[in-house]
């Protein structure tokens, strides 16, 4: 065996040799050489006998009668406050997906329907809270701040401002329709 000084050089039949230094994990580990060049024979392996998991049983497949579901959805069409799609699959007992993909364009007509329920909702709410909204910006300008959602929260009714979504993009509306209107930022003596 050459390779130097602390080096130990095996050679395999067909290989190339592999080297060694003498400070490898197999001298610290207190095994030779040769347990780590090649794998211990199949006999003197330790086999864990382990319990294996029984699999679990499957409840049936679901089911469903689809012209009852859709006959419900067109029913959600016609009440008179609309549902969202999730609400619909929750009252439903399905997942909403499985309504897209089974009944698509009700399903949508169910989803554009709630979007323009939400977006009628949300101008009621900034079309009531408009007014408090100039009051409030008028009097912080008044005594020289800035509008902030903090001043407008101090002076605006929370039960006012509370439906208002977006209310940073609301505030810069009024504020621009109130410089436009030319009331603008009135300045302290």
């Amino acid at each position: 065996m050459a390779g130097g000084p602390g080096r130990v050089q095996v050679r395999r039949p067909s290989s190339r040799p592999i080297t060694c230094n003498s400070s490898c994990e197999h001298t610290e580990s207190g095994m030779g050489h040769r347990h780590h060049l090649y794998p211990p024979k199949p006999e003197r392996q330790l086999v864990l006998m382990l319990p294996k998991p029984e699999p679990k049983q499957r409840s049936a497949a679901r089911e469903l009668d689809w012209e009852a579901i859709e006959h419900q959805l067109q029913a959600f069409l016609k009440l008179p406050t609309p549902i969202s799609v999730l609400e619909a699959a929750r009252q439903l007992d399905v997942e909403a997906r499985q309504l897209y993909l089974r009944s698509n364009r009700t399903t949508r007509q169910l989803g554009e329907r709630w979007k323009a329920y939400l977006k009628r909702r949300q101008e009621a709410a900034v079309a009531k809270a408009w007014p408090y909204l100039e009051q409030a910006a008028m009097e912080i300008w008044a005594e020289g701040k800035a509008v902030t959602r903090r001043e407008i929260a101090a002076r605006v009714p929370a039960e006012i401002l509370s439906p208002v979504e977006h209310l940073l993009d609301v505030l810069k509306q009024v504020q621009l329709s109130l410089t436009q209107r030319g009331m603008t930022k009135s300045k302290p003596n």
